[in-house]
Formats: C-alpha cells, sequence, structure tokens
C-alpha cells in the first residue's frame, strides 16, 4: 500500500499532501508529536487540517500522536 506522508505540521501544505496521492498513495498518515501543545488550539488545528487533506483527497487519514490528542 504506498502512503502520503506530511510529517506534522505539513499537512498544512496541500502541495506536500497532493504530490503523494498523485503518486499513488491510497491513505495518508501524519505522524506527529503534539505533546509540547498539550490541549491548546494547535492539535485542534492540525487535527482539522489532516480531516480536509482526507476529503480534499478522498483518502482515509492516520493521525498518530503519542497520547491523546484533542478532540
Amino acid at each position: 500500500m504506498r502512503l502520503a506522508t506530511g510529517i506534522c505540521f505539513e499537512v498544512a501544505y496541500a502541495d506536500l499532501i497532493r504530490e503523494g496521492v498523485l503518486d499513488g498513495a491510497e491513505v495518508i498518515v501524519i505522524p506527529t508529536n503534539n505533546a509540547s501543545f498539550g490541549r491548546t488550539p494547535e492539535s485542534t488545528q492540525q487535527l482539522a487540517m489532516s480531516r480536509f487533506r482526507a476529503v480534499e483527497h478522498g483518502r482515509s487519514t492516520s493521525r498518530s500522536p503519542p497520547w491523546a490528542s484533542a478532540p
């Protein structure tokens, strides 16, 4: 399975994710470590961007922080 990967806030840059999808990615993977953000708006914003990229490209997104992120 091919993956498009955007590390942490790279998910904000549409071109990086689009390049992976055009290269055949079936899933968008966002490895991240938002521990320094705690439950601040940054974690929620990143989650929203990940969801947007999933809809934008018609792909599933897996966001993988090492701790329970904000809703």
